[in-house]
């Protein structure tokens, strides 16, 4: 890891935990591994998460737990729909984690060599919650079986 990388990452995570004193958000600093962690309101569901600043690369990476488990017998239509969502999706994307069988969405940004200030990191923020909130009730109600993929694939369609 170089000097920079690591400077570079330590103003990156001042310049995060800033922005959220401001915005005046409660959240879980995690020093060590440069990580933040709190709770974000969309319209629909309360989303977990996870703000990191990889020391070695000055990446930020952002996750949001979509907060609903994915019965075993709806798998292969979650997959389906996270699949057709990704192919429209511009920046980050929606995983399907096997172990907890949970639904995330991820977006990161490079921040080797560049000012990646608070303003970029906000940007990130808002991206990750318009973009769940525009797809979490969607998947949550395939998982319900109340939302047929006919009906996501003409809503993409739009």
């Amino acid at each position: 890891m170089s000097e920079n990388n690591e400077k570079n990452s330590l103003r990156m995570y001042s310049e995060l935990c800033a922005m959220l004193d401001k915005e005046e958000f409660t959240y879980t600093k995690d020093e060590e591994h440069l990580a933040v962690e709190l709770i974000m309101r969309t319209d629909d569901i309360d989303l977990q998460v996870k703000c990191s600043i990889w020391r070695s690369t000055s990446v930020a990476v952002l996750t949001a737990d979509l907060g609903f488990n994915v019965p075993d017998d709806k798998v292969s239509q979650v997959l389906e729909a996270i699949a057709r969502i990704n192919e429209i999706t511009v920046n980050g994307s929606f995983e399907y984690l096997f172990r907890s069988q949970r639904i995330r969405f991820s977006i990161t940004q490079m921040g080797v060599e560049s000012l990646i200030g608070a303003s970029t990191l906000g940007h990130l923020f808002y991206v990750m919650l318009s973009t769940a909130d525009d797809y979490n009730e969607k998947l949550f109600m395939i998982t319900q079986g109340k939302y047929s993929m006919q009906e996501l694939i003409d809503y993409l369609n739009e």
